[in-house]
């Protein structure tokens, strides 16, 4: 996952970690779009808020990537890139390279 900063360029905040999600929250006259990366208890989670969002739109970068962009009114844009898992050989799932 990276924040895109037009003159900084993409910052990372998170790498190698499954998609575990990603909701709406609109309670209290307040919206923000949640995404949740790890889903392993007691492992490595992250969530991160994205502000007033303004825009979500899904990117196919060919087969087994895509990347998830949200765009917000108040903050810079967030990226979610996508991997298809692959087996290790063992039966595991791994990350594709």
């Amino acid at each position: 996952m990276e924040v895109l900063d037009p003159e900084g360029g993409a910052r990372t905040l998170a790498q190698n970690l499954p998609f575990a999600g990603i909701s709406a929250n609109l309670k209290d006259g307040e919206s923000a779009i949640a995404v949740m990366l790890g889903d392993t208890p007691g492992g490595e989670h992250l969530t991160h808020f994205v502000p007033v969002p303004v825009g979500v739109r899904l990117d196919e970068a060919g087969p087994g990537r895509a990347a998830l962009h949200v765009a917000s009114a108040s903050e810079l844009p967030t990226r979610i890139r996508f991997r298809t898992p692959v087996d290790a050989g063992d039966g595991d799932k791994g990350v594709a390279p």
